[in-house]
């Protein structure tokens, strides 16, 4: 496994890197204990955790996602290119020791406006919809100013056409002690139609990928230290906290 990893190369610092990186950044909100839920936006997923799930299993999972995603964007633009750029994705993070146990896809047309939380929760397990859920309303309630909010936005949304992106959600649960995540990723396209004079129906073709994973721990501990040192300081300015309520509790049988 250590070979194929060394194979796997990140892209160089981008001048969108380097403005994240420079950027004043304040201090991460104060996201509670290690009993706590909180959010994350890692590059341009919204990621979650359950409450139960230790320090170095979080540690795990957003390196590792952010790794996926920095190698997939060195392959393929994950906007032009969206289902190139989730097969690379998804084939980094199984090299890096997740096991897929599901995965599905399909495409829908939709009116506008959208409640995205409820559109998530339609295509996820019951045992995920509160924490995606009180993720993505945490990451709404961002101000537009937050170092959150402008890293997300500079990831998900097209930089060549405002209106379309690619929107990830990604909870992540205890299963039996070892993390297990569902990723979501709506690749939205915009539309606007004529309807008549003066008349338009505003809308979204949506593309819809679903993975299901379990880490393999025992191959990701032996990868952790080299997956780090490829990433090396991004996950300062390319991950930040996010509060999200602590008050919601998850249901007792967290399963798929």
């Amino acid at each position: 496994m250590l070979s194929l990893l060394n194979s796997i190369t990140l892209p160089e610092l981008t001048d969108r890197e380097k403005t994240l990186k420079s950027a004043a950044r304040c201090p991460d909100p104060a996201i509670g204990s290690d009993d706590d839920n909180y959010a994350q936006i890692n590059e341009g997923i919204v990621l979650s955790f359950d409450k139960t799930l230790s320090s170095q299993q979080r540690d795990d999972v957003s390196h590792s996602l952010l790794f996926a995603q920095l190698a997939a964007d060195k392959k393929f633009n994950r906007h032009s290119a969206t289902q190139a750029w989730q097969e690379s994705f998804t084939g980094v993070l199984a090299t890096v020791g997740w096991n897929m146990l599901h995965f599905a896809s399909q495409s829908i047309e939709l009116s506008a406006p959208v409640d995205w939380a409820a559109l998530v929760n339609q295509h996820i397990p019951d045992a995920t919809q509160s924490l995606a859920g009180a993720s993505i309303h945490a990451a709404q309630d961002l101000t537009l100013t937050s170092p959150a909010f402008t890293l997300w936005e500079s990831a998900a949304i097209n930089p060549h056409k405002y209106s379309d992106g690619l929107f990830i959600v990604t909870p992540t649960l205890n299963v039996q002690n070892s993390p297990q995540i569902i990723v979501l990723m709506l690749a939205y396209h915009f539309t606007s139609d004529v309807e008549g004079f003066m008349k338009w129906q505003e809308g979204y073709s949506i593309d819809i990928y679903k993975l299901g994973l379990k880490l393999n721990e025992d191959i990701y501990n032996q990868l952790r230290q080299p997956i780090l040192t490829k990433l090396g300081d991004r996950p300062e300015y390319l991950i930040a906290n996010i509060p999200m309520d602590t008050a919601m509790r998850l249901p007792d049988d967290n399963t798929y």
